[in-house]
This record gives structure tokens, sequence and C-alpha cells, in this order.
């Protein structure tokens, strides 16, 4: 597992929310909801699949749900807030209810 870069993950985040509201990485207020932002189920998949690729983890397609801001998104895969909040890879989701 590699390191997570914070700030790349900011603006990874911030560069897709852009592109779903039409507005620049610089305007994108990430404490707001993803969903009040413009995302779609489908952008919030190939997000969390674009975060998985960018920290090395494999990640659940339900992680914006999880943590649906963009602050929250940086802080649960920086391994900020609770302990241990991503100390591992997650595993996939495809479980029960998954």
């Amino acid at each position: 597992m590699r390191p997570v870069d914070e700030a790349a993950l900011r603006r990874l985040i911030a560069e897709r929310v852009a592109a779903w509201n039409g507005t620049t990485p610089q305007d994108v207020p990430m404490d707001r909801p993803l969903a009040d932002l413009g995302m779609a189920s489908r952008d919030a998949v190939a997000l969390a699949g674009e975060l998985s690729r960018a920290t090395g983890r494999e990640l659940p397609t339900t992680l914006l749900w999880e943590a649906p801001t963009g602050e929250a998104l940086v802080a649960r895969l920086c391994g900020a807030g609770a302990p241990g909040a991503v100390a591992a890879p997650v595993p996939p989701a495809g479980g029960p209810g998954g």
C-alpha cells in the first residue's frame, strides 16, 4: 500500500466534482455533500475506482455514501477520524447487501 498524498486526493476530488457541476476545481466546496454538487451513482463508482488506484487500496463502491463530502473522503483515506479508519485495505463491496 503506497502512502496517501492528501493534496493529490483533494485535487482529484475537486477536479471530478467540478466536472459534474460545471465549475472550476478551486470553486468546489469540499464541506458540502457530493450528492448536492451533482454526483450521480455512476460518478460515485467511477470516483471510488480512481481513488482506489490513487491510494493503492481496494475501496468499496459505497465509499462516497460512507464519506459524503470531499473533506470526509480525504479524512477517511488519510486515516484521520476514527482510529484505524483506513489503516488496512477496505474489502471490496459484493457481500450481503453490497
